[in-house]
């Protein structure tokens, strides 16, 4: 969908990256992610770094619970192709 969110920010499988779900009706708002550390196209994704969440198969970071992109803080603020997004990201 868009590629440039495809990336992680870090190659780094050991660092946790905060992500967005832009989805209105998600329940999910804030999540971490990382790499898994033998897969590349696998990743950790939990709502805290110290407990358990979920592993996602995938190219790039995708909500367990809708299948949306995750943002970076820098995609919420810019908004995606100049459009801003109707959910608010907690800073």
């Amino acid at each position: 969908m868009y590629p440039n969110f495809e990336t992680s920010t870090t190659d780094d499988v050991a660092e946790w990256e905060q992500r967005y779900c832009p989805t209105d009706w998600c329940p999910i708002d804030t999540v971490y992610v990382k790499r898994h550390e033998h897969q590349r196209e696998v990743w950790h994704v939990t709502e805290h770094v110290d407990e358990t969440g979920w592993l996602v198969a995938a190219t790039g970071p995708v909500c367990p619970m809708c299948g949306g992109n995750l943002l970076t803080a820098a995609n919420v603020s810019d908004g995606v192709d100049g459009v801003e997004l109707g959910k608010k990201a907690k800073f």
